[in-house]
């Protein structure tokens, strides 16, 4: 009996193709959620980076506030908080010269409010939405606070 194949084996075969198909289609099915967890969480750590670059960081030069500026930060010289003078110098400056000083090329809006500590008001302070930006295309915000040296709460709101 030789070239024969019996019936067992060729239910056996079949049961193994149809666990290797059915293992296969599970890990496709996986992967495109794990994309869009990938692609949300790069937009998470730009949105972070810009934020953490206005907090922290006093700029390039670091005053700024009275020369032409390479990089904004809003972070005083020497204490761990922002400076309200440089508060007031962001307001006058552009929202389209803001979107510059950032290294990413994907468009993302900033809102600096000030925080009554008392009341939890808000008031705006500075606003640069970005027309590139949908309302559906937001896939990360990150909010920050920081004190500025004059004792005022500042919140910081930065949608990528």
């Amino acid at each position: 009996m030789k070239g024969q194949i019996s019936i067992e084996y060729m239910i056996a075969f079949g049961i193994f193709l149809g666990l290797i198909t059915y293992i296969y289609l599970q890990y496709i099915g996986n992967i495109t959620p794990f994309m869009e967890d990938v692609l949300k969480e790069e937009k998470r750590a730009e949105a972070y980076q810009i934020a953490d670059i206005l907090i922290n960081d006093p700029g390039e030069p670091i005053n700024w506030d009275t020369l032409t500026p390479k990089r904004v930060g809003l972070a005083n010289e020497s204490t761990n908080m922002t400076n309200w003078i440089k508060r007031s110098k962001i307001n006058a400056l552009p929202c389209d010269l803001l979107d510059k000083f950032f290294s990413i090329q994907k468009p993302f809006n900033i809102m600096i409010f000030e925080v009554d500590p008392n009341t939890g008001a808000r008031s705006i302070l500075k606003t640069c939405l970005s027309s590139n930006l949908r309302v559906d295309q937001i896939n990360a915000t990150v909010t920050r606070y920081a004190i500025f040296d004059n004792g005022r709460i500042a919140e910081l709101v930065v949608q990528v």
